[in-house]
């Protein structure tokens, strides 16, 4: 009892720990990834109406819905950007416990890993919800192992009802072995399942009743269409990639790893395949050694879960490659696995890699695939041309902190336009870019007469212009507008609304 309530305490520090470390970098603004603004739209319309609003389809309703009850009590994208930081709190605090569960070492390492990954550090400090349904999840892990049926299902629902795609790790959750009263009953995993979709499609009713069976609908890049049966047929022509393969590589290892996360965890999976073939060479059946691991054993159906989570979210990022957060799922599967093949002295060597990660040796790309630019970089930062975009290394900026030093020119762009809004030319149209989300939340335009947009094609600008009106582009708009239109707006006759800022 007393070990239990040892645990328990570090596990809750634990927690404490990562909370605290998140506070710093809730602001400015919800974060480079359009999503998160939109969700801060949609939470003040549906605080201000009492009625369902998605932030964008299908919908994530519990995240929205959290979201809903800070936007009614007055708080704005700093404070959903604390729900965040909770709920990398949660996933730290139920990995932990799972970890324990299952005899693991290293419990408060590989969970602090968890969350420092790079994209899970960003999303646990953006109005995003990828960490809520990681950490729903988990707890449906959780409770799996520990025979609690009901109970998994119930938190597997609600990771459904945060986001869509948390149904496909039903059957990895359902791998996971339950405690010895329950192995080979069948009851229990029909129980689990039911549960699951039931709480599952329950949180959807909102949806559907304001927009009918159209909520299930996606974007997809290939134009394949935005069906559910669009999605799963997809699936099975994976061979057109809408974007290409050195940033679907990249995505799903310098942005979600981080680059020495990414090294250290390769090598550390070979260190465990080159450690368990010499052992076996020198003794038949062999595998390594327990105590060089970091699990005593882990059960069979554990690694065979982890391997099945990993694989199904690959094969849906693959489908909809739009973001390396799609894959911060199969993070705590491929930790799980880490630590029962890999020696544990490099099992360690990856966490700590991973804890590092998101301050140093960030990636990049101008124009950026998510924000604008930063106004500056460290003195030590490379950047080589490729293609249409300029690849930027920089040893001393990481992730969360090029992610940080955006957010903060982003809002210091949008606080420019607002105080330059009385002086703009009358008529003026504002090529906004990316920076449209934070514009809508923070001057609110009459969407009958809109006088900002992302972009027009070139036919439209033209129209505009010789309609009299003044196009103006914040920064960064126009290397976008040349990268999805094909055509340059300045050449057309815009103008840049704050040159110096170029």
């Amino acid at each position: 009892m007393r070990t239990l309530s040892r645990s328990l305490t570090t596990d809750a520090w634990l927690a404490v720990a990562v909370l605290l470390s998140r506070l710093p970098f809730l602001g400015p603004g919800a974060g480079n990834d359009n999503d998160g603004w939109f969700l801060v739209n949609a939470a003040r319309e549906m605080a201000a109406t009492g009625r369902y609003t998605t932030s964008r389809f299908p919908g994530y309703p519990i995240q929205e819905w959290l979201a809903s009850c800070v936007a009614r009590a007055g708080g704005g994208p700093p404070a959903m950007n604390l729900l965040s930081a909770l709920a990398a709190a949660a996933c730290a605090f139920v990995f932990a416990r799972l970890l324990r569960r299952l005899g693991a070492r290293d419990v408060v390492l590989a969970a602090a890993a968890l969350v420092c990954v790079p994209a899970a550090y960003v999303a646990s400090v953006s109005a995003m919800d990828y960490l809520f349904a990681v950490a729903f999840v988990l707890a449906a892990a959780h409770a799996r192992v520990s025979g609690r049926s009901a109970l998994a299902g119930l938190w597997l629902g609600l990771a459904i009802g945060t986001r869509l795609t948390s149904a496909a790790l039903l059957p990895a959750i359902l791998l996971l072995p339950p405690p010895r009263p329950e192995r080979g009953s069948p009851h229990a995993a029909v129980f689990l399942a039911g549960i699951a979709i039931a709480l599952g499609a329950l949180c959807y009713l909102p949806a559907y009743g304001r927009y009918g069976w159209g909520f299930m609908r996606f974007v997809d890049p290939l134009g394949t269409g935005n069906s559910p049966l669009d999605f799963v047929t997809g699936i099975f022509h994976l061979d057109r990639l809408p974007f290409p393969p050195a940033l679907i590589v990249g995505q799903a290892t310098a942005l979600l790893w981080g680059i020495p996360g990414t090294l250290v965890l390769v090598a550390a999976l070979l260190a465990g395949a080159f450690a368990t073939r010499t052992q076996r060479s020198r003794a038949a059946g062999g595998a390594l050694p327990a105590a060089s691991r970091a699990y005593d054993s882990a059960p069979a159906r554990v690694l065979l879960a982890a391997g099945a989570a990993i694989a199904t979210e690959l094969v849906l990022y693959l489908r909809l490659p739009l973001d390396e957060g799609y894959l911060l799922p199969a993070v705590p599967f491929t930790l799980l696995l880490a630590a029962a093949v890999s020696p544990r002295s490099w099992f360690r060597a990856a966490c700590i890699a991973m804890l590092v990660s998101p301050f140093v040796l960030g990636v990049d790309v101008v124009p950026p695939k998510k924000g604008i630019a930063p106004a500056t970089r460290s003195a030590y930062a490379i950047g080589r041309a490729a293609g249409a975009y300029t690849v930027v290394l920089d040893p001393l900026r990481g992730p969360l902190l090029q992610d940080h030093d955006k957010r903060l020119r982003a809002a210091a762009v949008v606080s420019r336009v607002i105080a330059a809004r009385d002086t703009m030319p009358a008529g003026v149209l504002l090529f906004a870019g990316v920076l449209c989300a934070e514009l809508t939340d923070r001057l609110p335009q009459d969407r009958a007469h809109p006088w900002y947009t992302d972009y027009l094609l070139e036919a439209d600008l033209r129209a505009a212009l010789a309609a009299g009106r003044a196009v103006r582009l914040l920064p960064g708009v126009r290397d976008r507008v040349r990268r999805l239109a094909g055509d340059d707006p300045l050449s057309t006759g815009a103008r840049e609304l704050f040159p110096e800022d170029e």
